[in-house]
């Protein structure tokens, strides 16, 4: 999926959606309010999630706006049908390498298949967008599904959007797998060996130390969406997704 940068991106959307979910500590109320945010870069008529435990089986669900009978159905019978194309480990899980996300035109699937004609059919969707968060292992602890019954196809812009906030969401959510540590008091932050762009350093000191990113805006002398820029950057080559983690990384940085 080659996707280009839009002419505008919302950067600070971006940063409060992972700042919205971040404060959810169970597993199942992170994944409906990334639900209920994504809807605000990506909209949607419906939306599921299903979490699974380490064999692979499903655990629990999250419905939006979907009758729990058809969820039933899915899994008990619909999910297995076509020879299981459909099946959660291939019909919604994320395939492009670059952003982990899988889109499914629903008018272009073969309309004589059991699935297309029993179950996609009768919940009128057009456009199904997937991906799917995993533990530390790599292995696929929840699939989210975002639907569209509405004859809108998912643009560029949306797609983009998704792309730049769904690393983020997974180091969040592969939080709920392992106890932090915290960073031993006294430990020294060596800027030099971290990747990051002396602006972006300037930010990211800031940052550790408790500064909105508005008060950065102000000593920097930089407008606020360059400030989420920044934010944004910094957290993608720290492979982080807020504050606390970032400062947890820098202080573990190897020596």
């Amino acid at each position: 999926m080659n996707l280009t940068q839009p002419q505008a991106v919302d950067y600070k959307k971006i940063y409060d959606i992972v700042l919205a979910c971040g404060e959810e500590h169970q597993p199942q109320r992170f994944v409906r309010a990334a639900i209920e945010k994504l809807n605000q870069i990506c909209p949607f008529d419906q939306a599921l999630a299903y979490f699974m435990d380490g064999n692979g089986k499903v655990c629990g669900q999250c419905l939006v706006n979907i009758d729990d009978n058809w969820s039933m159905k899915y899994l008990e019978y619909y999910r297995y049908a076509d020879g299981q194309q459909y099946s959660i480990s291939r019909g919604l899980r994320g395939s492009g390498q670059n952003t982990g996300v899988s889109v499914r035109d629903w008018e272009r699937e073969p309309p004589n298949r059991e699935f297309i004609q029993d179950y996609i059919r009768p919940r009128n969707l057009k456009y199904s967008l997937g991906f799917s968060l995993t533990d530390l292992n790599g292995i696929y602890r929840v699939t989210i599904a975002l639907d569209r019954v509405r004859e809108t196809r998912y643009s560029n812009s949306e797609l983009y959007h998704l792309q730049m906030v769904l690393p983020q969401l997974s180091n969040l959510y592969q939080n709920f797998y392992y106890q932090e540590t915290k960073p031993m008091a006294g430990q020294q932050i060596l800027w030099e060996r971290t990747k990051l762009t002396p602006r972006e350093i300037d930010v990211a000191k800031l940052l550790c130390q408790g500064v909105s990113p508005a008060n950065i805006g102000k000593t920097l002398y930089i407008s606020l969406p360059t400030v989420y820029k920044h934010i944004s950057h910094i957290y993608e080559k720290m492979h982080v997704s807020s504050r606390q983690e970032l400062l947890v990384r820098l202080l573990r940085e190897p020596d």
